[in-house]
This record gives structure tokens, C-alpha cells and sequence, in this order.
């Protein structure tokens, strides 16, 4: 028997079918919210097709009825055990002998349930009055583990299946769920957020920034540990790294996980959104990092040759006790606490040299030219004032000095950027050029 009926959906995820919601207020009848029925909507990878539009099962279309080939919400999808003539009349899109039957362990959209939603694939049970209840649509912007789907790009796993009944659905693969998935807990989603998006349903949720191990991801730069790899079906996840967890990575403070590991590694396990707690930056360069002097570099030794920092860990993180500056891989001691940096190490984005703790704010070429902290493809032969350094050497106006934490300081020479008439009035190791001391 087929029924009518409105689909719920949060405008935030451009859901609009019937009935709308927009932050879990129900906005009235044609206000159209983030889409009307009339333009259909997109949420993430997964869009519902307007009135007209081509189909060819119940669940593509925003009114979930696909009839004769085409979306019509005035003829919604028939429920399991009813008569139907096609696989398309079904909401499980199959129809054997007659009769709409059941491809797989959890029922589709527009499905006869029982409140509490625990046998609907999206986790949402609705109830609609009059006695009716059917599953809603997935709140997580693509289509969750046993909905069906046409292509890998439906589901949020990124992985359709034929589920041996002649009819697709996504298929999730692997230890945790990615962004999009319904969730019961933290501990199911790759992001460790479970998110309740609506009473009795929740889904998993993005932490912003790079990706944890588990997410989906197009390329090693997407994710915390720089590390994308296939898995077995040949969808690519972030792996794991190398060894400790870098920074932006999920952790557990108790393990130490965060770079460069026990002890300061558990001081480096901090809160971040939605309470997920992920590694932080220690205010200082690791091994391997560009850097200009000692003091860039956690280990606070900055290879003369090479430029980047050697290994090691000889300065103080977020949280440690401290008496000075100096101790504080961020330079500031506060209250007998080393506290956040306010400045940024190597590697890090950046906009402008201020915010950069080395004060050089350069083009990376093998990220798409992203600014970021430091030198790349070679360092300069000198540094501008302001610039933390060892040495007189390393200045561009030759001079080096100020206490605890020495910066290039001005001498009488010019330096990077000021007007000149001749190279004799530029500092060391820098060129009068179109009327400004350039290096």
C-alpha cells in the first residue's frame, strides 16, 4: 500500500523534501528553507532529485516516489510486503514475485518502522500521526552504510556493493566510520565525533582541519599523518604514520601518542572540537624542519649544513612548569607554566611574516605554492630584522643580539625592503635593486 507522506531533513544539510528543519526548528509549509522540492538539493557527495527528473529508485528523489521512470511525490515508494509491478515502486527497490521484498539488514527511507529507529539504515524513525512511522532520510550528507546507492561517490564510505541481491548498497569497510555515518558513540567514527543531529540520531561528524587516521582522503596532504593510502576494497583512507602522531592527529593523552612522544607527548593531547582531543604543535620545529637557528627547533639545534632541525627535544611544552622563557619550546613562561605559542614554527600556514615564529612567510612549492612558515627550495643568504638568530652572520644587517632570545637587530646599513640609492648603503650580502635593498 503506498501512502503520503514528508520526509524530515536539517536546511544546514540542504535537505528539502515536504517538511523542512533549519538548526531543529520546523520552518513553515513553503518557506523553502535551505531548497525548496522545486530546485532539490545537494548534502555533500549525494543530491535528491527534483519533480520530473529522471530516476530510477524511490530513494534518488526528494519526495521518494519514483513512478514510470520519473520522481513523483504524489506516488511515494511502496513498503516491504505490499504488491508493486517494479523494482522502482519499491522503497527497497526490488520487487520479486509481485511483492516489495527486503535486500539487505536494515530498511530504506519511506519504510514502515517502529519508533526509537534502530532497523532504519539512517537510524530515524518519524513518526508522521495517524499511527504512521517510516524511516527517514540520513542527516549526514551522503548516504549511510546499507542505503542503496548507484555509484561509490552516493555513499559516505565511498563504496557501493551489489549486496548479492541484485540491488546496490553502501558497504562500510574498516575499524571506524567515516564523516556522514550514523553513529551510536565517539568511539565508531574515525573523527571520534557522534554528533546527535535530531532526538535518537546521530552521525559522524568532521573535526575540521586535516584528517585522522580512518577518513577518506585524495591525497597524502589531506591528512594528519601525510599518509594516504588504499585499503583492500582500493577506497583510500588516511594511515597511520610512521611512528608518534603528528600534529591535528586524534589522540589518547595517557599513550603520549602526539610527536615527539613520552613525556611531553601527553601534554601535547589537548582538546579541540567537540571535545575530540588531537595533537597539538609544540611551538617549536621537529626534526627534519626547515629552520634558521637554534632556537627554531624543538631540539634546539639547528644543523648548520642542512638548515633543518636535528632530533631531539630540549625545550619545555604547553603545561610544563618553568621559571623562564627560555625553558618554553613557546618562549613564554607565565605564572611558573609554559604557555601557548602566539607565534607559529616552520611548516605551519601562515599569512604574513608576523605570523611566523622565525618571521618568514614563504610560497610552499610542493603544496600548491600555500604559504607557510619558513624557506622553501633553498634559504636565503641572509635574514631580515626581527628574525630570532645565532649569529651576526646569519643577519642581513650583520648584527645579532638581544638577550635570552637573540633577533637581527638594525645597524646603520639598510636592510630587506628599505629604499636605497646604491648597494653600498644595503647591508651585507643584499643588492640595491630597483631602489630597494633586496636580497
Amino acid at each position: 500500500m503506498k501512502r503520503s507522506y514528508f520526509l524530515l531533513a536539517l536546511g544546514v544539510w540542504g535537505f528539502a523534501c515536504g517538511q523542512t528543519y533549519l538548526d531543529g526548528v520546523l520552518l513553515p509549509s513553503g518557506d523553502g528553507g535551505a531548497g525548496g522540492i522545486g530546485g532539490g538539493s545537494t548534502a555533500g557527495g549525494v543530491s535528491c532529485k527534483s519533480e520530473g527528473e529522471a530516476c530510477s529508485a524511490a530513494i534518488e528523489c526528494c519526495g521518494l516516489g519514483c513512478e514510470n521512470g520519473v520522481c513523483d511525490a504524489t506516488a511515494p515508494c511502496t513498503q516491504l510486503g505490499d504488491a508493486c509491478a517494479v523494482s522502482s515502486d519499491c522503497c527497497s527497490n526490488l520487487c520479486q514475485g509481485g511483492v516489495c521484498a527486503q535486500g539487505g539488514g536494515c530498511l530504506q527511507p519511506g519504510e514502515d518502522c517502529a519508533i526509537g529507529g534502530s532497523e532504519c539504515c539512517s537510524g530515524i524513525c518519524l513518526d508522521k500521526g495517524g499511527g504512521v512511522k517510516t524511516c527517514g532520510i540520513s542527516l549526514g550528507g551522503c548516504r549511510v552504510t546499507g542505503e542503496l546507492c548507484n555509484t561509490n561517490a552516493d555513499c559516505c564510505g565511498n563504496l557501493c556493493e551489489d549486496s548479492g541481491s541484485g540491488i546496490k548498497q553502501c558497504t562500510s569497510l574498516g575499524a571506524c566510520k567515516a564523516v556522514g555515518e550514523a553513529c551510536n558513540g565517539p568511539s565508531q567514527c574515525c573523527s571520534n565525533a557522534c554528533v546527535e543531529l535530531l532526538a535518537g540520531a546521530a552521525f559522524c561528524q568532521s573535526i575540521g582541519g586535516c584528517k585522522p587516521i580512518g577518513e577518506l582522503c585524495s591525497t597524502d596532504a589531506q591528512c594528519c599523518t601525510s599518509n594516504c593510502q588504499a585499503d583492500g576494497s582500493g577506497v583510500t583512507k588516511c594511515g597511520q604514520p610512521a611512528n608518534c602522531r603528528p600534529p591535528g592527529e586524534i589522540c589518547d593523552s595517557s599513550f603520549g601518542e602526539c610527536c615527539p612522544g613520552m613525556p611531553q607527548g601527553a601534554l601535547l593531547c589537548l582538546d579541540g572540537s567537540y571535545g575530540v582531543t588531537r595533537c597539538q604543535g609544540p611551538c617549536c620545529s621537529l626534526s627534519g624542519v626547515a629552520c634558521q637557528a637554534d632556537v627554531d627547533c624543538c631540539s634546539r639545534k639547528c644543523n648548520v649544513n642542512s638548515k633543518t632541525c636535528e632530533d631531539g627535544f630540549a625545550c619545555k611544552v604547553v603545561g610544563d612548569t618553568c621559571v623562564s622563557n627560555a625553558e618554553c619550546c613557546s618562549s613564554t613562561c607565565s605564572g611558573g607554566t609554559c604557555t601557548d605559542c602566539t607565534c607559529k614554527p616552520n611548516g605551519e600556514p601562515c599569512q604574513t611574516p608576523d605570523d611566523c615564529c622565525g618571521k618568514l612567510c614563504s610560497p610552499d612549492p610542493d603544496d600548491g605554492g600555500a604559504l607557510k612558515c619558513g624557506t622553501f627550495g633553498g634559504s636565503p643568504t641572509c635574514v631580515p630584522e626581527g628574525t630570532l638568530c645565532g649569529s651576526n652572520g646569519e643577519c642581513c644587517s650583520g648584527l645579532c643580539g638581544g638577550g635570552e632570545f637573540p633577533s637581527c637587530k638594525p645597524s646603520g646599513c639598510k636592510s630587506v625592503g628599505t629604499s636605497c640609492a646604491s648597494g653600498a648603503e644595503c647591508c651585507s650580502g643584499l643588492a640595491c635593486t630597483g631602489g630597494v635593498c633586496t636580497l
